[in-house]
């Protein structure tokens, strides 16, 4: 039994009948503007699939992208290495004159390579499952973003907390600056300040330092009342 096509294909969630000939032969013809040649079997056995981000992309292209990438692994498993020579998709990070880095989704689309494209009837079932994926896309975008909802909040909550971290360097010492204290000014902002977490065009909060201070005071105070509250074993709030 091959690694690449299962005997008994397990229920997929998504799953295109009919591959997009136009789309898959894109994938597969090496791109006139690109030099690079990685070591597995691209444009052959392998495609080089879709653009998922770029430099510029917002929290839409990006929650997108890690979605995509949740189905994959808990589908397909983990993404091909040089140590997991069976996965069968990959993102792959080049570069690009006019928007920088972008992060390709490459996929294995044959389970074996026959020295010319006559097999093109047979594929493997990751390619049918993002085909299905993109169709979905395509035809049922509202839905897809309310199965998507969750990772959208978990990838904004995530640049949320990047972009207050950047804005406390040079206000607070640098050991301080944590992933767990960012998140607790952004829960104290999220209570107590509804504008400083306005989406400021789709690149996330950004919090002016005077708010930022305000929440820092506000956190410092609501956790010598939650200490206090627990010197006195009074309950929790």
């Amino acid at each position: 039994m091959s690694t690449f096509i299962r005997e008994v294909p397990i229920k997929y969630p998504y799953w295109a009948d009919e591959i997009n000939q136009e789309a898959l032969g894109k994938y597969l013809k090496h791109p006139s503007d690109s030099a690079f040649w990685p070591e597995y079997e691209l444009f052959d056995v392998w495609a080089l699939g879709p653009i998922m981000e770029t430099d510029a992309s917002g929290i839409f292209e990006k929650t997108k992208c890690a979605w995509i990438v949740d189905q994959l692994v808990e589908y397909f498993g983990p993404a091909y290495t040089e140590d997991n020579p069976d996965g069968v998709w990959q993102l792959m990070t080049a570069t690009h004159f006019a928007v920088g880095h972008v992060e390709h989704l490459n996929f294995r689309v044959f389970p074996h390579w026959y020295g010319d494209h006559s097999h093109m009837d047979r594929y493997t079932d990751v390619t049918h499952f993002l085909f299905g994926i993109f169709e979905a896309f395509n035809e049922d975008l509202c839905s897809m973003m309310d199965e998507m909802q969750d990772k959208e909040y978990e990838i904004q909550g995530i640049e949320d907390c990047g972009n207050i971290q950047c804005i406390l360097i040079g206000m607070v010492d640098r050991e301080v600056i944590t992933d767990d204290y960012a998140y607790d000014l952004m829960h104290w902002l999220g209570q107590n300040d509804d504008s400083a977490m306005d989406n400021i065009d789709d690149r996330g909060c950004w919090p002016s330092k005077e708010q930022l201070l305000t929440a820092i005071d506000g956190v410092r105070i609501e956790k010598e009342s939650e200490a206090a509250r627990k010197a006195l074993g009074e309950p929790m709030l």
